[in-house]
């Protein structure tokens, strides 16, 4: 032990002794008037009152497609994929999100964006493979759309149903973008997925 850490110790000991006292006596007043300051607190407004027209409550749960697909397809009668592609970036890409859907029954379940994409060459490309692999093994179809960001921003907050949202999606070979983002997403939507060819049909 040196001379410095001596000192510190010597002035660290002094500065603690000085301040128990005053500490002590601060806590001890606000021990006495918690109950009153609790008693003070305004009440919480009710949902109905914090609830207007623009911010409804979520109407159904949304999943995530790397952890929940395998048991919610188990359970659904001629399931069929729609991939939901944002019109415009959330973040550096256009992301997908997804909706299996019964063909038999009519159900729907979203899954969120943010595990994959069809742009750039990492992780979320890879998983866009892993995921619709997995998905042709078990037969079901696929489609790609693009919808409007705002609508699937609601979609994943469990505020609009994708039975209204989906009369407003556009295929995605028929997507009216012609700059390089929306070339890449619609070459490797239809390379992953394996799509028709625009002139094919």
């Amino acid at each position: 032990m040196g001379l410095t850490d001596f000192f510190f110790g010597v002035l660290t000991s002094i500065t603690a002794n000085r301040l128990d006292e005053p500490l002590r006596r601060l806590l001890h007043a606000v021990d006495r008037e918690a109950p009153e300051a609790i008693n003070a607190l305004p009440a919480m407004p009710s949902v109905e009152a914090m609830t207007t027209e623009d911010d409804t409550l979520r109407r159904f749960r949304t999943f995530d497609i790397l952890h929940d697909l395998d048991a919610v397809i188990s359970v659904l009668q001629d399931p069929k994929v729609h991939i939901l592609i944002e019109d415009i970036p959330s973040t550096a890409y256009c992301l997908p999100a997804v909706v299996l859907q019964s063909t038999a029954t009519a159900e729907w379940y979203v899954f969120r964006r943010g595990r994959f994409a069809f742009q750039g060459t990492g992780g979320g490309l890879a998983n866009s493979r892993t995921i619709v692999d997995n998905l042709k093994k078990r037969g079901v179809p696929i489609s790609a759309w693009v919808i409007r960001r705002n609508d699937l921003d609601a979609v994943e907050a469990g505020k609009l149903t994708w039975p209204v949202a989906s009369r407003d999606t556009v295929p995605i070979l028929a997507a009216p973008g012609t700059d390089y983002m929306w070339d890449e997403i619609a070459r490797n939507v239809k390379k992953i997925v394996a799509l028709p060819h625009p002139g094919s049909l």
